[in-house]
């Protein structure tokens, strides 16, 4: 049957091509996804395997051809595709909320810590803020990610760990940060106790290890042991635990 009996003519070009290249190459075709519009505009999508049918010498005298209807197949496969898009969106706006509440109790945190004249519950206020920080900025992070899943560790890294240098610190030059984060990218559950974990380090160094304006460094260093297992460092070269101190 000619297939431009049943076809408009861009799509009979189309299927026209695909056996071509088969009688050409002498190749055959399987799985060929071609979407079918009939003349009345109506469309069917269609799998087509094809090969070549050659006489005693070898020469091609005309096609063994298969196509099956997978219409409702993709369909169903349109209609997920849209189901997980709006899910996704959901999720999205789900994350960008989250982040909008936790900068709010952020920025109540830090406009208490402003009116305590003492020092050290000043700096309880602001562990805290710098706390919820780490922890927004996950969901700002998936927000704006275009995997949901999963979150790139080393800008997280960065994201954290810069803004802590420029609250503890009155000259945040003299602190250097070196990182090395291996291409590593971790799931929310794990993200986030990580992130909790680089936040206290890096406060405590700042805090206790440089004093009298010391000039230093911070490295965090992130690599994957093996499929299961993940090492994370958090170091300084600052004045050390005093030996008084029970390690």
């Amino acid at each position: 049957t000619n297939i431009r009996s049943y076809t408009d003519q861009n799509c009979a070009m189309e299927g026209a091509k695909a056996f071509r290249d088969v009688y050409t190459t002498g190749k055959s075709v399987k799985g060929f996804s071609w979407e079918i519009t009939r003349k009345d505009g109506g469309k069917k999508h269609a799998e087509v395997s094809a090969s070549l049918i050659r006489d005693g010498e070898g020469k091609g005298i005309g096609f063994l051809g298969i196509i099956r209807d997978v219409s409702e197949r993709k369909y169903a496969e349109q209609r997920i595709k849209s189901s997980l898009k709006e899910k996704e969106t959901l999720l999205k706006e789900i994350h960008h909320r989250v982040k909008n509440n936790m900068q709010i109790i952020i920025s109540l945190l830090r406009l208490q810590s402003a009116n305590i004249k003492d020092k050290k519950y000043a700096g309880l206020f602001k562990d805290s803020a710098n706390r919820m920080k780490s922890v927004a900025l996950i969901h700002e992070t998936l927000y704006r990610s275009k995997d949901l899943a999963s979150i790139d560790f080393n800008g997280y890294v960065k994201s954290i760990a810069n803004p802590l240098i420029r609250t503890y610190t009155v000259t945040p030059d003299r602190i250097k940060l070196n990182t090395t984060i291996e291409d590593i990218s971790l799931g929310v559950d794990h993200a986030i106790p990580c992130g909790l974990i680089i936040n206290e380090l890096i406060s405590n160094s700042l805090k206790y290890a440089f004093p009298e304006d010391g000039i230093g460094e911070i490295e965090i260093n992130l690599r994957s042991i093996n499929e299961d297992e993940m090492e994370l460092t958090v170091s300084d070269n600052g004045i050390g635990i005093p030996a008084e101190i029970d390690e």
